[in-house]
């Protein structure tokens, strides 16, 4: 017997996790998990809004394992603890430069996101 499938989104903003399952009648349980960056946005932007971006992959236990994958969002690049010290330490400016990289079609673009938030965490241990 095969389980649910299984999709795994994170928050572009605050890095929530958010896990899908879909059972084999249709039902979909929803399960959030707050990180530590969450947590910090939650208490410093409480109006954001949540936006969802999709790990890229989709799977199944059971004996059909795997069931595929596509283009996965540039945040999943990032992790949680790495968005926070970069923003933590960002202005609202560089902040707002930093999501809009990041959801950026442009590949240079995102990467140029990416490049941020870990120059900014590896020079925190500096």
């Amino acid at each position: 017997m095969n389980g649910p499938v299984v999709r795994t989104y994170t928050c572009l903003y605050s890095r929530e996790m958010r896990t899908e399952k879909t059972y084999v009648r249709g039902f979909t349980r929803t399960i959030i998990q707050a990180t530590e960056c969450s947590e910090w946005v939650d208490d410093q932007f409480p109006e954001y809004e949540r936006a969802w971006r999709w790990s890229g992959s989709v799977s199944r236990s059971g004996i059909n394992g795997f069931l595929g994958s596509g283009r996965r969002h540039p945040v999943w690049q990032v992790s949680p603890e790495v968005q926070l010290v970069f923003l933590q330490g960002a202005s609202a400016e560089e902040r707002q430069r930093y999501f809009t990289l990041l959801e950026s079609m442009d590949e240079e673009d995102s990467d140029q996101a990416i490049e941020m938030a870990y120059s900014a965490f590896e020079a925190r241990f500096r």
